[in-house]
């Protein structure tokens, strides 16, 4: 058994991802409050999400609990993504 391609539009999700849970991390680190604030604002709120906060539809994927969330998340998009890019297409 061979692990499914790291490749196209599914490795630059799976790299934005990581780069923004380290970003939010180290800034969580530097700036507390200003992190927490931003990780409100990213995170998927659905009643400020019907009041006009339409881009937390998307940039809720972008926020992650821990490593191991992330860690699961991103091989569960690698694995799943990966088949559904090569079935699909880009």
């Amino acid at each position: 058994m061979t692990f499914p391609p790291f490749s196209g539009f599914i490795r630059r999700l799976v790299l934005a991802n990581v780069a923004v849970f380290f970003a939010l991390s180290i800034l969580g680190i530097a700036a507390p409050n200003a992190a927490s604030s931003l990780a409100i604002h990213l995170a998927l709120t659905p009643r400020l999400a019907l009041h006009g906060q339409l881009w937390q539809l998307v940039t809720c994927s972008f926020i992650h609990a821990g490593i191991l969330d992330i860690l699961f998340s991103m091989l569960s998009l690698w694995f799943i993504g990966s088949y559904l890019e090569s079935t699909l297409g880009a």
